[in-house]
Parts: structure tokens; C-alpha cells; sequence
């Protein structure tokens, strides 16, 4: 029975966890380095391993075409990777990767017309408050000026 204030099974699970941590970290390092043996070329552009838990390799892909094609080769995934030493492994999975937005850089060579400054003038001309006008002018100055 364990007493209050005895650490020692925490900091042995601590111990056990970090041991599992690393023999996953360096499993998915190999897996890394093989992954063009163990799937096709095509395959290693569009995928790579990401994970190990429970057993279970997780496959990231880009797209559902590509985690669709790890799910139709699944077992002859496992054979290569049973074959190049991989034996622990017994399933693969495949997650699709979430997608990214790719923002546009902004163009500084964009301009504003005179039209639009002039318009941020007159619309500060009929604003009230005096904090509020005074950074629409100044807006319309900073965009006059570049």
C-alpha cells in the first residue's frame, strides 16, 4: 500500500513513460530514414509516419486520395515493414493532413486612388469625435503618401 507523500511509483511510471517515449521517438526516426523502402515513391511524396500508439503506425497523407491508397495497402505495408525489422507494428492507419491556409502577400505596389482618399477626407470632415477624425485623416495621409 502506498503512503501519502511516497512518490516512488509516480516517478516509476514517469520512469517507464519517458523509456516508452523514447523507443517510439526512435522507432518513428528509423521509419523516417527506411520510408522509401517500405512504401512506393509515389507513396513516400504524398505520406509520412507520424505516430506509433498501441501497436498502430498513424500515416499522415495530403489528401484523401493518398490516405485512401495507404488503406487499399495496408498489408503490404506491414510486410515491409515486418521484413525491415518493424515486427512491433500489427496495424496502419492513415490521417489526412489538415489543411493549411496560404495567406497572399500583400503588394505594396497596390495603390489607393485619389478618389478613395479624398473620400476618407470628407467622411473625417463629418465625424464628431475628434480622436476618431483625427486617425481617419491620418489613415488618409499614411495611404496618400505610399
Amino acid at each position: 500500500m502506498t503512503r501519502r507523500g511516497d512518490f516512488k511509483p509516480f516517478t516509476q511510471w514517469l520512469s517507464n513513460w519517458d523509456q516508452n517515449a523514447r523507443e517510439v521517438l526512435t522507432t518513428l526516426q528509423q521509419l523516417t530514414v527506411q520510408w522509401t523502402r517500405i512504401c512506393d515513391d509515389q507513396l513516400a511524396l504524398h505520406c509520412r509516419p507520424l505516430w506509433i500508439r498501441n501497436y498502430q503506425l498513424s500515416i499522415e497523407a495530403d489528401s484523401a486520395l493518398w490516405a485512401n491508397r495507404i488503406h487499399h495497402s495496408r498489408a503490404m505495408l506491414l510486410t515491409r515493414l515486418h521484413t525491415l525489422g518493424f515486427a512491433d507494428i500489427r496495424g496502419v492507419e492513415a490521417k489526412v493532413r489538415p489543411a493549411t491556409l496560404t495567406r497572399q502577400p500583400v503588394s505594396s505596389k497596390e495603390s489607393v486612388s485619389t478618389e478613395v482618399i479624398q473620400d476618407m477626407r470628407t467622411l473625417a470632415a463629418s465625424i464628431q469625435d475628434p480622436t476618431l477624425r483625427n486617425a481617419l485623416l491620418r489613415l488618409a495621409l499614411t495611404v496618400e503618401h505610399k
